[in-house]
């Protein structure tokens, strides 16, 4: 079993005992081992007690065990020791820590790709042989029009005042989104176009959607050579933010929105509006659920380079929300008139759905988009739950200890990380769901779950093009409950560690944090930081 075990030795000397203690490649913590320890040594010493010790020979045998049982206690204690200079472990409530080093895992292969679907989006019929050896076939999205699959994301770092030291303000838009029919706030993003680099890329798409030029300073947010973050699991595209300094508005060219900067829109831009806010409404923004995934993510990028990299050129600190101020005057009128629905039908159906939908924008224009869904789950819902595994102690704070799983992604073809997540079965509430993907996918049973949207909230938008939604939650007081019951091919190889908020801004910057988990946890570190450790109700397992 891999526990130390006490064992009666039957010999020819009587009311004796012998200690032996032997490991399956892993042995319990040092306090299990001197549990165990005193324990047999207590027996021991009653049952000594009671028969006496009357002869020399039996003294010297007496010596003898104690010996061993010291012995034996030195070498489990050692044991433990030794695996304590390992990956630490999650205590009683999971599994021993898988390697950090996603690159280090078994890779999967993949066979064969064929395209089976193709209009602004295309879909891909991808067959993989596992670790396990079997074969195992996906649907994956892709925009292949875009250089690589690449997109560019584009956080605009905005002053008050030319020269002055002010704090910092962003550029940040509100545009269509085709998968839910409504408004959503991003910051600028787009495609990088064949024969144009990544920084080609942002500095077009600012000046595109933000009527943004000039900029001084163009950082990219991610290791030099990073292909970039996945939009989602089943997706080819990715995504690489960057950070813009010292930028200048043009005057808009068109009081309709479809003409900023001289630059002509694409369909979902019609009506965009472009603003300025602060870092403080841009949060308050990302946890009412309504910001777009990869800008949510790549604003915490950009917020962490300007508080570490450039705390000389702004005035930090904590900032009061304040109101959405036009970069310019075009779509005011606009925004206040909503999308209508014209007629919807499925282009294409197995693993996930494409529906060919028809949208009268408010300008009068008749438009068309691919929207993509997963029809197995109840009205394209899932959940993303967070869980708190113990609060640490860290520089006089209380920091978090969460599980997290890793993961195959099929977009990718490789292994990432990510918080347990599912979709929602139908005739399933979404707390029902999360407390089955919870033991699912990591044998974990919550004593609460705590959803991390407002009530009645829809979910969070996975993509802008895409209908599903994400219920979040954050889950309590975790325990052990038996094995994880994996039970989909994509959690071929499934397995779950613990981190810490140091080791989530690694898996961040390294790319290989899935975006709705990382927008998850933010919304569950807040929630815990506002709550206060004696509040929420976090047990120890």
């Amino acid at each position: 079993s891999g526990h130390p075990s006490l064992l009666p030795c039957s010999d020819p000397f009587p009311h004796k005992f012998m200690l032996i203690f032997r490991g399956a490649g892993r042995s319990e913590s040092a306090p299990e081992a001197r549990r165990v320890l005193d324990e047999a040594a207590h027996s021991a010493s009653r049952r000594w007690m009671l028969e006496g010790v009357r002869s020399l020979s039996c003294r010297l045998w007496a010596a003898a065990c104690f010996a061993l049982m010291t012995l034996g206690g030195m070498l489990v204690l050692w044991s433990a020791g030794r695996d304590s200079r390992e990956p630490p472990e999650m205590s009683a409530t999971a599994e021993a820590v898988e390697p950090l080093d996603l690159s280090s895992l078994p890779a999967w292969e993949l066979l064969e790709e064929r395209e089976v679907y193709h209009r602004y989006t295309s879909i891909y019929d991808r067959q993989y042989r596992s670790p396990q050896g079997k074969t195992l076939s996906f649907d994956v999205v892709g925009q292949p029009r875009n250089a690589n699959f690449q997109l560019v994301v584009v956080c605009a770092v905005l002053t008050s005042g030319e020269d002055a030291v002010g704090a910092p303000e962003f550029a940040l838009i509100r545009e269509f989104a085709s998968g839910s029919g409504a408004w959503h706030f991003g910051v600028p993003t787009g495609g990088v176009e064949h024969g144009e680099s990544p920084q080609e890329a942002a500095v077009r798409e600012l000046a595109e959607e933000a009527g943004l030029v000039g900029c001084s300073e163009l950082v990219p947010l991610l290791p030099e050579g990073h292909g970039g973050i996945l939009e989602v699991k089943w997706s080819r595209n990715r995504f690489l933010p960057f950070v813009a300094l010292g930028c200048h508005s043009l005057p808009a060219t068109s009081s309709e929105g479809i003409e900023v900067g001289g630059q002509v829109l694409e369909a979902e831009e019609a009506g965009l509006q472009a603003f300025r806010a602060n870092a403080t409404t841009i949060l308050r923004l990302i946890h009412s659920g309504d910001f777009l995934l990869a800008s949510a993510v790549s604003f915490q990028l950009a917020l962490q380079w300007v508080e570490h990299q450039a705390p000389d050129r702004f005035l930090m600190g904590a900032q009061e929300g304040s109101e959405l101020v036009p970069l310019f005057g075009n779509g005011s009128e606009v925004l206040s008139k909503p999308w209508a629905s014209l007629d919807e039908r499925k282009a294409y159906g197995r693993y996930f759905d494409v529906y060919d939908r028809g949208y009268l924008s408010p300008e009068g224009k008749e438009l068309r988009f691919d929207v993509i869904g997963h029809p197995s789950v109840q009205n394209w819902q899932f959940v993303v739950i967070c869980p708190i595994l113990e609060l640490i102690l860290e520089q006089d704070q209380s920091q978090p200890v969460f599980a997290l799983i890793r993961e195959f992604a099929a977009g990718s073809g490789r292994w990432h990380v990510a918080l347990p997540t599912g979709g929602v079965d139908h005739g399933e509430t979404s707390e029902e769901a999360a407390r089955r993907e919870l033991k699912e996918e990591t044998g974990l049973e919550a004593q609460r779950l705590v959803p991390l949207l407002s009530e009645g909230h829809p979910g969070l938008l996975e993509l802008k093009r895409a209908r599903n939604r994400g219920h979040l939650f954050v889950a309590l007081g975790c325990r052990r409950q038996g094995p994880k019951l994996s039970k989909t091919q994509e959690e071929e190889g499934l397995s779950m560690f613990r981190a810490t908020e140091g080791d989530i801004w690694n898996f961040l910057r390294s790319g290989d944090l899935l975006p709705m988990s990382v927008v998850t946890m933010q919304l569950a570190g807040d929630w815990l930081r506002a709550q206060g450790s004696k509040n929420a109700g976090i047990g120890s397992g």
